[in-house]
Formats: C-alpha cells, sequence, structure tokens
C-alpha cells in the first residue's frame, strides 16, 4: 500500500515453548524504521499470506 508494509497474525511462543497464532496487526512505513501497533484482529491468524502488487 504505497510506502506502508502491514503484518498482520502470524506465530509466536507462549511459556511452554509451542507455537500459537497471534491477533497482531503492525504496519511499518518505509523510511521511519519503526514498526506500530493497530487494533488487534477479533481471531487469531496463522499461515495466511496476501500480496499487494504494483
Amino acid at each position: 500500500m504505497g510506502d506502508t508494509i502491514i503484518a498482520i497474525g502470524g506465530n509466536s511462543e507462549n511459556e511452554r515453548h509451542q507455537s500459537v497464532a497471534v491477533k497482531t496487526v503492525e504496519y511499518l512505513v518505509l523510511g521511519e524504521n519503526t514498526w506500530k501497533k493497530l487494533p488487534p484482529m477479533h481471531c487469531e491468524r496463522s499461515g495466511a499470506t496476501a500480496c499487494l502488487l504494483p
């Protein structure tokens, strides 16, 4: 989306070192070098992929 990268969901490790899906949504504006959080999703998501091409 222009100069913005959005990361939606993914996996993390819990305290038992098990992989779990997450609700997180973050974005990066190219050139700012800082990821910023957006409101979390209603459901955890993992393994889905999307790509926007010019």
